[in-house]
């Protein structure tokens, strides 16, 4: 199983090495040296960092089981219903919602998804409906 698992990880570097994902490009286009790459106070940019703005609140789906966690942002119209039927969907024994804010991302008390509607986030700043 183990060397099953190290040959998909060769065949997707390999993939993305051919497609020209192996480096990172600056704004303007240029190649990014590795001693480049550093983050400055008084810069607006991040080099060699991608990065998007956090405006407003975005609701988070995590789940999980065993030894593995998925989380995922959701469009606002998901509702507690779905992303427990996400949960049960891949398999997963854990759900839990999320807030991401400008102020950091709040976690709801974990739930079965076996069992009824998962808890809300303190303060629910997305909106998680049911």
């Amino acid at each position: 199983m183990a060397l099953v698992r190290i040959m998909i990880m060769i065949g997707v570097a390999s993939m993305l090495a051919t497609v020209g994902c192996a480096s990172a490009d600056d704004a303007d286009g240029s190649a990014i040296a590795d001693e480049d790459r550093e983050v400055s106070d008084n810069d607006e940019t991040l080099v060699g960092v991608s990065r998007q703005a956090i405006t407003g609140n975005h609701q988070l789906c995590s789940v999980s089981a065993g030894s593995w966690r998925d989380t995922i942002q959701v469009p606002n119209a998901w509702t507690r219903t779905d992303c427990r039927t996400l949960c049960n969907t891949v398999a997963a024994t854990t759900v839990e919602l999320a807030c991401l804010t400008e102020a950091g991302v709040e976690f709801a008390a974990p739930a079965s998804c076996s069992g009824g509607l998962p808890p809300l986030p303190a303060g629910n700043a997305c909106g998680w409906g049911d």
